[in-house]
């Protein structure tokens, strides 16, 4: 067997039983051939292939044999294009993480204010500076409901 990395478009391959395919390639010829493709379409069952088919890399000869075409190789397979694709894509967030994040940063700015409001009511009724900081902090604390991480991993859950 010819080692993947000398492989290049137009080769001609002889794949066998149990051999892995190198590259994705149209079949020529076929003898009996089968192939395990579970690693490419998640197919437990392995195909049947005739003339004019395609085999892909990273997928196994069940049974028979063939002579192939090479096509494609590297990021020119399917393979290639699925790493592609999974190395390229961006991560966004959900539209239930958008509101949990803005429901947070809304929470967060009203709870500020009615925080500071409270330090500074307690300034004013001539309360100390510790004790004033302890109830704004305590108010804060409070402003959040015990059960949200609860309530946010139920809901994600469904």
């Amino acid at each position: 067997m010819v080692a993947n990395a000398d492989l290049v478009v137009g080769d001609i391959v002889k794949l066998a039983e149990g051999d892995r395919i190198p590259a994705d390639a149209r079949i020529r010829e076929a003898f009996g051939l089968s192939v395990n493709e579970s690693a490419l379409t998640g197919e437990s069952v392995p195909v049947i292939k005739s003339s004019d088919e395609m085999v892909f890399m990273g997928t196994g000869v069940a049974k028979g044999s063939a002579y192939v075409e090479i096509e494609g190789v590297g990021m020119q397979t399917k393979f290639g294009q699925i790493a592609h694709l999974s190395t390229s894509a961006t991560t966004t967030l959900s539209p239930l993480q958008k509101e949990i994040l803005h429901i947070g940063h809304f929470v967060a700015k009203v709870t500020g204010v009615i925080s500071l409001l409270l330090f500074a009511l307690g300034m004013y009724r001539g309360q100390s500076f510790v004790e004033s900081l302890m109830f704004a902090a305590a108010t804060a604390i409070a402003a959040v409901p015990e059960g949200l991480p609860t309530t946010i991993t139920i809901a994600l859950a469904l």
